[in-house]
């Protein structure tokens, strides 16, 4: 998920300080944050069910890409589980807790060196390799990895649902579409979304009747052909992504956010029809991505952070009382992202009306 979102925080990356906030700290649903990571370039960490232990992926000197890692919270003890081959991205825990999940290229690309996203002059504009990504499951009991799903092109952005559905972005078919694996995953994924553009980051509410994800959907004819001509190339413009919620009864979706901002990585609360999400919201320039609230239905928005430039892929514990994140807060190198964790307080402080 991290390397496709490469050509959004590209910008946030160059930053040398974080912005000056004014009215001092503003964060006033978190307390008692810690950092929990001090190598490398950290994100997207994930907690098992049991709430123990987190995975995430961290780019450390010695590697091609990211690799991925457990922890475990209580002895902070640390563990690959990737190959160290090639890249990797999107690792969740699966119902149980033996089993992780997370895509790589160590089969289709190796230990080749990648390039990254790159400035192209002639669409003024960032554009991202989407790299041959496989999704894998690796048993943290026995340390069996085996490939659960690939295809020629991006499978990538898998998490999974209290039911062990698991819900993943793909190329397969030609476009970039959310599809889901059903237990036991011995059948083809079943296909999600069906409108031109990119879905993608998708996350299941507990009760499993809802994805709450990040899209783009371009309208403009000229727009939509340079999509699909780049897409056959496997490269992704940098675009504006909103937020979106499935009805996967009603199979039927609607936008939630509307606005000029970037808006990524939607968790949606505990059995609440909430989501927290990261955004460029309010700095014109997208460079500073901060963590927000706001309801299924686009109402109630509300800012959680404000220190930093960057704070994203936010989740919460499975009591609800914790909220882990990526933020460079800590990091006297602002180019380098943490894990951080922090107890959640809810309060109706922040509100934008």
């Amino acid at each position: 998920m991290r390397v496709f979102l490469g050509f959004l925080v590209m910008g946030v990356l160059q930053a040398a300080t974080p912005p000056s906030e004014k009215g001092g700290n503003q964060e006033v649903h978190l307390t008692h944050l810690q950092r929990l990571t001090t190598r490398g370039d950290n994100a997207e960490a994930y907690f098992s069910w049991d709430g123990t232990r987190l995975t995430y992926q961290s780019m450390r000197e010695g590697f091609a890409g990211d690799q991925i890692f457990v922890l475990d919270l209580k002895t902070g003890e640390e563990q690959m589980i990737s190959t160290g081959k090639g890249r990797t991205t999107c690792s969740y825990f699966l119902p149980g807790d033996s089993l992780v999940l997370f895509s790589s290229t160590h089969e289709t690309l190796g230990d080749q060196k990648l390039q990254g996203g790159h400035y192209d002059p002639e669409l003024h504009a960032y554009v991202w390799p989407l790299y041959n990504y496989d999704i894998y499951v690796r048993n943290l009991r026995t340390g069996e990895l085996k490939k659960l799903f690939g295809s020629p092109g991006y499978d990538a952005e898998a998490t999974v649902g209290k039911d062990g559905r698991i819900v993943f972005t793909s190329t397969f078919e030609g476009d970039m579409e959310l599809y889901i694996l059903d237990p036991p995953y011995n059948r083809p994924p079943r296909r999600v979304t069906h409108q031109v553009g990119y879905d993608g980051g998708a996350f299941f509410t507990d009760d499993g009747r809802y994805l709450v994800y990040r899209g783009w959907h371009p309208t403009d004819s000229a727009e939509i052909a340079e999509y699909r001509s780049l897409l056959k190339k496997g490269l992704m413009k940098g675009v504006p992504l909103q937020l979106f919620v499935y009805d996967l009864v009603q199979d039927t979706f609607w936008q939630v956010t509307h606005n000029q901002a970037v808006n990524f990585a939607p968790y949606p609360f505990h059995n609440e029809k909430r989501i927290i999400f990261s955004s460029s919201l309010g700095d014109p320039r997208m460079r500073t991505f901060h963590l927000w609230v706001v309801n299924f239905d686009g109402t109630g928005l509300q800012r959680v952070t404000s220190a930093a430039t960057f704070n994203a892929f936010p989740m919460f514990s499975p009591d609800g009382k914790k909220l882990v994140w990526a933020s460079n807060r800590f990091n006297p190198d602002r180019h380098l992202s943490d894990i951080v964790l922090a107890d959640w307080k809810e309060t109706t402080e922040g509100e934008v009306k």
